[in-house]
């Protein structure tokens, strides 16, 4: 039997199959509930609370990340902008809590 595999972004798991970026730290994925077209999450593999709880290669990768997929994302949508956006708590918008179990990684 083959087990699928899947990653953990908060509460939710992610199958592989939704996952279309990998990095050393992060992972690409579209949203379920897209706000527009070409809407995506850049997230960490490492499961914490806050941006500020992810060390400094963690931070890099995800924002170099970020540049990269908006490349594509502006190819695919013939845009020539983008909008980024880090939602850091709930106050900041952010409605799916990062650290939902501690220490969970995505693998």
């Amino acid at each position: 039997m083959i087990i699928p595999k899947v990653y953990q972004f908060g509460p939710h798991v992610i199958p592989e199959s939704q996952v279309f970026f990998k990095s050393k730290f992060c992972i690409g994925l579209v949203n379920l509930k897209p706000i527009t077209p070409g809407h995506i999450l850049v997230v960490s593999r490492r499961n914490v609370p806050r941006v500020k709880d992810l060390n400094p290669e963690e931070i890099a990768d995800i924002m170099m990340s970020a540049q990269t997929i908006g490349n594509v994302v502006e190819k695919q949508f013939g845009c020539t902008s983008l909008t980024t956006v880090i939602q850091d708590g709930p106050q900041a918008g952010q409605t799916v809590p990062h650290n939902w179990e501690a220490g969970a990684r995505c693998e």
